[in-house]
């Protein structure tokens, strides 16, 4: 469960981490991405642990809200989903242009 939350929020930080502060970014890149630790980011840039856990804390909820609002990345999963199935599935053409339509769809959504 753990991994999934992770891999969540790393995809909500690819997709609107240029919404964020370079603060924020920059500290969601080292804690997601390169697995530093609390203390580690914290030692860096001068601060506690706890400031840097609570700015991890409201950025997760940041990115949350945006995806709640946007849900770029949950339509971007859905449209992979279906181009993996046009591309690898066993389909009719009439089923393959179904699935076509589905992504545009998705795309107007």
């Amino acid at each position: 469960m753990e991994i999934e939350k992770n891999i969540a929020i790393c995809n909500m930080l690819d997709t609107y981490g240029k919404l964020l502060t370079s603060k924020q970014n920059d500290i969601m890149h080292k804690y997601f991405y390169y697995d530093n630790t609390l203390a580690e980011i914290a030692e860096e840039l001068g601060t506690t642990r706890q400031a840097v856990s609570d700015l991890i804390s409201r950025t997760v909820n940041l990115l949350e809200k945006y995806e709640k609002k946007l849900r770029l990345v949950e339509k971007y999963e859905e449209i992979v989903n279906i181009c993996n199935s046009v591309l690898y599935d066993d389909l009719k053409p009439s089923e393959r242009r179904k699935k076509i339509a589905d992504i545009i769809d998705v795309v107007g959504a």
